[in-house]
């Protein structure tokens, strides 16, 4: 049962600062290095002068850790009022199980562990668990990010806020007034200003100066919905709070990261509605350092496969990375069903796409729903796996940006290429060589500070191809950039035909014979995008002919069939088959007079289609990617 918490009498608080300064006394109190904090380089976080990828968990509720109620005494707060052996415990295993980063929740107005619980009336019993819970974070080598504030209605979260206003609350249009109220937003600097400023009654060090921190996450979930006309989609009012609030934090806090903890739902992903939190547009704000998004791909009203789910990360990572130019981040994430293919379908996504980390939804040592995973899970051993992958990428070593590049020989393309290199500290380039011969300092490539620009006349002096550069490091690991050599003013190779066809149909199936006019080039092979065919099994080359056999040919999908002709220099023709079937099909025509329910398949203009639901004179191939007919493949 939940009970009231007694405020402490100055006595008691007394008592609390002096076993303070005894614990303090015992701890390691000497300012951390500003590398020793995580930061957003471009689109990775580093940390330490390394890049710092990670794989994490959400553990919304570990400030609920003990009874929430003896707070008489200094020691019924240390032994009762926290369960400290329960919070040692979750930590361990996290850990164990790869999580390297987790987000929790600063945040609760109720009387029963309640960090505020009334207007500017805040516990002290209920931060000093929290200070504990980032001492054992710190023990067990976690980083945390803490929510300051929740839009949703659970440990009263902006509702309160409203109510302590006298105005309305408990829905979207009500909570749309927190983000415009100026005490709503006063009380809200107050409680971060409290928090960031504070000093942990463990280690004696300050919030704000705290490595442990990875970031402050301004709200859970905010939004402003419905409220406004256009302001779903253009994020106007919500854009202003989150400037104002991040950078307050930071003019308090200049040593962490500030993130907004939105889910990125919008129409334009395919992922819920226009919610007044535009993803781009939000996280644009200068005073964010990094994106993030919360995907549960099962839910009833997202309805995503995991490949669908593929699709979206890879548009948020996109975005993230190419137009707002910051790192991305997974604030939450899990599935009620069918873990072992969605959980890679995000999280193997994130390695993929070369995205920062991701922190799964919810790790507890009780099951509270199907999204809570417990130590000894068996989809654990997978997340565990991941963590390894993503920390591999945090190696300690010399590196150079970027790993590859391309020159062009034309003389009006010819441009030097730029490398920025980050070294181990103490380490410095002593020479840059190509195989066994030095490149000349001062004549083929120029070094000021960590950059170094190689010149456009020896890079036009080599052949083309692929050429290795290895940077020769003094110390550690000597990295190297691949750069690929072409000369798009020579002459290209010439094919004929450009187009052709090709029918599965057994009786029909013939080889498409290619001729080839080198123009002085030299033939490579054939790709069917990043694969290549094998000369002898999927083709032949007599002279300057090219067979490509029908049994390659009908091992391949219906539809529009790219072959690229790669050849030594110059642009590479490539070769459009059109491959149809026209075999009696397994399945019937599609009619537009008939009904279709879901599951049923048809063919129309030479492919196979099925319907996801219902559906009556919908034409397949016009309804879009997300629509009633999809592109069935067997």
């Amino acid at each position: 049962m939940r009970k009231n918490i007694l405020h402490f009498t100055t006595a008691v608080l007394l008592l609390c600062i002096m076993f303070s300064i005894n614990v303090r006394a015992s701890q390691d109190t000497q300012a951390a290095s500003a590398d020793a904090f995580v930061r957003a380089s471009g689109t990775e976080f580093v940390v330490d002068g390394h890049a710092f990828y990670f794989a994490g968990a959400n553990s919304y509720d570990l400030f609920t850790y003990g009874d929430g109620s003896s707070t008489q005494t200094t020691q019924d707060i240390e032994t009762k009022y926290m369960d400290k052996s329960k919070i040692d415990s979750i930590m361990s295993q996290m850990a164990q199980d790869g999580v390297t980063v987790l987000r929790t929740w600063g945040f609760s107005n109720e009387s029963w562990h309640g960090f505020e619980t009334s207007k500017g009336v805040y516990s002290e019993a209920q931060f000093m668990l929290f200070d504990y819970i980032m001492d054992s974070a710190r023990r067990n080598g976690i980083k945390v990010i803490i929510t300051l504030e929740n839009y949703w209605e659970a440990y009263g979260g902006i509702d309160k806020k409203l109510q302590w206003q006298g105005l309305s609350s408990g829905n979207h249009t009500a909570r749309a007034q927190y983000f415009s109220n100026a005490n709503c937003k006063n009380q809200y600097k107050a409680y971060a200003e409290h928090f960031i400023n504070r000093v942990n009654h463990y280690t004696g060090v300050a919030y704000k100066d705290d490595p442990t921190i990875f970031a402050w996450d301004l709200m859970n979930e905010p939004r402003y919905q419905d409220a406004a006309v256009n302001e779903n989609k253009t994020g106007i009012t919500l854009r202003a709070w989150v400037d104002e609030m991040a950078s307050y934090i930071k003019s308090l806090d200049r040593n962490h990261m500030v993130c907004v903890g939105i889910e990125g739902h919008e129409t334009k992903y395919g992922f819920g509605g226009d919610e007044g939190n535009p993803f781009v547009y939000i996280q644009q704000s200068p005073y964010i350092d990094f994106c993030s998004a919360h995907p549960y791909p099962d839910e009833h009203w997202a309805n995503l496969s995991p490949e669908g789910t593929k699709n979206l990360m890879k548009m948020w990572i996109n975005d993230a990375h190419n137009v707002v130019k910051k790192p991305f981040v997974i604030g939450e994430f899990n599935t009620h069903n069918n873990k072992d293919q969605y959980w890679p379908a995000v999280f193997g996504v994130l390695e993929e796409e070369g995205a920062a980390g991701g922190l799964l939804w919810e790790y507890n040592y009780r099951r509270l729903s199907d999204f809570t995973v417990i130590h000894g899970d068996s989809i654990l051993a997978y997340f565990k796996a991941h963590s390894i992958r993503m920390t591999a990428k945090n190696l300690q070593e010399n590196q150079i940006t970027p790993a590859s590049a391309v020159f062009d020989k034309k003389a009006d393309k010819q441009e030097n290429i730029t490398v920025t290199m980050k070294l181990l500290a103490g380490n410095s380039l002593t020479g840059i060589k190509n195989g066994a011969q030095e490149l000349g300092s001062g004549r083929d490539y120029t070094l000021s500070g960590n950059t170094v620009i190689i010149n456009k006349n020896y890079l036009a002096s080599l052949p083309c191809g692929n050429t290795v550069l290895t940077f020769d490091i003094s110390s550690g690991a000597d990295p190297s950039i691949t750069i690929t050599v072409v000369d798009s003013g020579a002459l290209s190779a010439e094919i004929n035909p450009k187009e052709a066809g090709f029918d599965k149909k057994a009786a029909k199936q013939k080889d498409i014979t290619v001729t080839m006019n080198l123009n002085g080039n030299t033939f490579l092979g054939i790709k069917n995008g990043s694969a290549a065919l094998v000369n002898g099994a999927d083709y032949e080359v007599v002279n300057n002919t090219a067979i490509i056999k029908k049994s390659y040919l009908a091992a391949q999908g219906i539809g529009t069939l790219n072959l690229t002709f790669d050849f030594s220099q110059g642009n590479d023709p490539v070769l459009k088959v059109t491959i149809v079937d026209t075999t009696t099909p397994a399945y019937p025509e599609w009619d537009i007079n008939k009904q279709y329910v879901g599951g049923e398949i048809v063919t129309h203009n030479g492919k196979l289609w099925k319907a996801e639901w219902w559906t009556n004179r919908e034409e397949p191939g016009t309804t879009g990617e997300w629509g009633v007919w999809r592109e069935y493949k067997g």
